[in-house]
C-alpha cells in the first residue's frame, strides 16, 4: 500500500474497493496495511466467506489506526508480536543453554569462554534487526538511536492528535532504560526522573507516555501499573 508506483496506485485502488486487493492467491500478504484502514473490516468480512485459516497476513511498518477502523477483528485476525533476532539467531550465542530448560528445572554446566563486557554492550546498542548483520559496529548502532529519534518526532506526535512534551518524552524514555529488566511503578519512574535528571513529570503523564509506548510497541508492560523487562523493540 505505500508503494509509489504509478502514482500509488495500490492505495488507490485499495481506497475504491477493498475487497478487490483481496482477491488473488493465497496466503495473501499486504504490506503497509494501515495506510487504508478499511482493509482491516474487509480482510475480517472475507474470512467469514471462506472456510479454513491463513489466508491474508498484513503487516506495517507503523501502529494502525483506531479511527476508520469499525471491528475489532476478534475471532478472525490474530495480532502477532515481532521481535528482533536473539543472540543465538545472529550467530553470536552457541544456543547450548536452553532458558525453556532452565524454566524446566533443568541445569547443566556450561562452559562459555570469556564473555567481555564491551562486546554485550555492543551487541546491545547494535540490536537484533536482520539488515544490521553485516554492517560495521559503528554504523549498526546508529539505527536504533535513528529509530527512536524518528518515533519521537514524528509518529508520537500523529497517533492522536495531541500534543506532547518531547523532552520528558525521551526523559521517561532514559528512565526506563535505567530500569531494565526490573520492576518499577509509574512513581518509581517520576522519582527516578527526578533524581537523576532534576526534572518533574506527573504520575498521569508517566501512564500517559507507558500506553502510548506500549501501543507502537516499544515496550512490554504488565498491566498491573507495573513494568516488567522492558525492552525496546522494532
Amino acid at each position: 500500500m505505500g508503494s509509489p508506483a504509478a502514482g500509488f496506485s495500490n492505495r488507490k485502488l485499495a481506497l475504491m474497493d477493498p475487497l478487490g486487493i483481496l482477491e488473488g492467491e493465497t496466503p495473501r500478504l499486504i504490506d503497509e496495511w494501515q495506510e487504508v484502514p478499511a482493509i482491516w473490516d474487509a480482510v475480517r468480512h472475507e474470512v467469514d466467506q471462506r472456510e479454513g485459516k491463513g489466508h491474508f497476513i498484513l503487516t506495517g511498518s507503523s501502529t494502525p489506526p483506531q479511527k476508520g477502523v469499525y471491528h475489532s477483528g476478534a475471532g478472525r485476525i490474530a495480532k502477532v508480536r515481532m521481535r528482533p533476532m536473539s543472540l543465538f539467531e545472529m550467530g553470536v550465542s552457541s544456543g547450548l543453554v536452553s532458558l525453556k530448560g532452565l524454566f524446566d528445572g533443568e541445569f547443566e554446566f556450561r562452559l562459555t569462554g570469556d564473555v567481555a563486557l564491551k562486546e554485550i554492550i555492543k551487541l546491545i546498542l547494535r540490536g537484533g534487526w536482520p539488515g544490521s548483520l553485516d554492517e560495521e559496529y559503528e554504523d549498526a548502532k546508529l539505527l536504533p538511536k535513528t529509530y527512536i529519534d524518528a518515533l519521537i518526532d514524528s509518529d508520537l506526535q500523529r497517533v492522536d492528535g495531541r500534543s506532547r512534551d518531547m523532552n520528558k518524552i525521551q526523559l521517561l524514555l532514559r528512565s526506563l532504560a535505567r530500569n531494565e529488566s526490573s520492576t518499577a511503578t509509574n512513581k518509581a519512574l517520576k522519582n527516578d526522573i527526578k533524581a537523576e535528571d532534576d526534572e518533574d513529570i506527573d504520575v498521569e503523564t508517566v501512564a500517559d507516555y507507558l500506553n502510548i509506548f506500549d501501543r507502537f510497541s516499544l515496550l512490554k508492560i504488565n498491566r498491573r501499573s507495573v513494568l516488567t523487562s522492558v525492552h525496546l523493540s522494532p
